[in-house]
């Protein structure tokens, strides 16, 4: 793949031990490599057998998200990694699924069960023109909810307008305590009416100027 490595992001298990890692690239693009054990260990693209049985289940910081979730802290969970690297560096408990916008998975969801049941669980939404975010984040409640989380732990916060991520926002300087509960009826309206045509189109999602 052409292009040059920029950032790494580690995916670890319970213990600490290395899983599967993301590459992010410029011009902007992302590949997978996996961790093959044993006598001459190794980095091999892509999501190999050795990892498979957990890749579905990795998420992104993961050791620190259980101890939060045991101790009964607010967690935040990301469309990406470089938000839950940047809310992490202002004092956060964040985490965030390794398959980008919409791939979450069940299993990924079912760890938010772990703990004493208390922590609450903040869901960031990117705010974008075609819809993608809004239903990235509507897909990580619905995972949730099936999950059999209970609702009332469930927050969605968007950043404070004009920014587009959690990471642009606290790069501005902006604290956590600015992210603000948008119309979720709205948003659930533009999840519901993203497609990939949309996406390519840039067609504008007006949730975005009632995200603040």
């Amino acid at each position: 793949m052409a292009g040059r490595n920029v950032r790494q992001y580690l995916y670890t298990n319970l213990a600490g031990k290395p899983c599967v890692r993301k590459i992010r690239k410029e011009p902007k693009a992302f590949f997978m490599q996996s961790w093959v054990p044993g006598e001459h260990a190794f980095w091999a693209k892509g999501i190999r057998p050795e990892q498979e049985h957990f890749a579905d289940r990795a998420m992104y910081h993961l050791p620190e998200l259980m101890w939060a979730l045991k101790a009964g802290e607010p967690v935040w969970w990301c469309e990406g990694e470089k938000d839950a690297d940047a809310i992490r560096g202002v004092g956060g408990f964040a985490t965030s699924h390794w398959q980008g916008a919409g791939a979450a998975t069940r299993d990924q969801a079912k760890w938010f069960l772990r703990g004493n049941g208390r922590s609450l669980i903040r869901l960031v939404v990117d705010v974008d023109q075609s819809g993608c975010g809004a239903n990235c984040v509507i897909v990580r409640k619905r995972l949730l909810l099936s999950a059999g989380v209970a609702r009332s732990r469930i927050r969605i916060v968007a950043p404070p307008l004009p920014h587009k991520d959690a990471a642009a926002a606290i790069e501005a300087g902006l604290p956590l305590s600015r992210f603000r509960r948008p119309d979720e009826a709205r948003l659930t309206a533009a999840a519901n009416g993203y497609t990939a045509e949309r996406k390519t189109r840039r067609e504008f999602s007006d949730w975005m100027g009632r995200a603040s």
